[in-house]
């Protein structure tokens, strides 16, 4: 279990100097920092565009509630036995 952290540990920075030199290498490209000409119609199209895709994919359920609720009761088992539902539970530090 201790090796699993380790290699976490340093995946994490080469993953992160990985993202930066990519960075790097595509600010260097000619042409990719050019302004944009887009309307401004054009730009308000998009923002409201994506606030719209935003809303969709935090708030939709897309009609799969009733599966991970009352088939697989998913919120008993991330609660856990200590609370009132099944298994150990999900802790926040699971997620990190």
């Amino acid at each position: 279990m201790m090796q699993l952290k380790q290699s976490r540990t340093v995946c994490c920075p080469v993953v992160q100097m990985a993202v930066a030199l990519l960075c790097l290498v595509l600010a260097a490209e000619p042409g990719f920092a050019q302004p944009s000409r887009v309307s401004l119609t054009e730009q308000r199209t998009l923002l409201q565009c994506f606030s719209e895709g935003r809303a969709i994919f935090r708030f939709n359920t897309f009609g799969d509630e009733a599966f991970w609720g009352d088939t697989l009761l998913l919120h008993q088992a991330i609660a856990g036995q200590a609370l009132g539902g099944v298994g150990p539970g999900v802790s926040p530090r699971c997620g990190a």
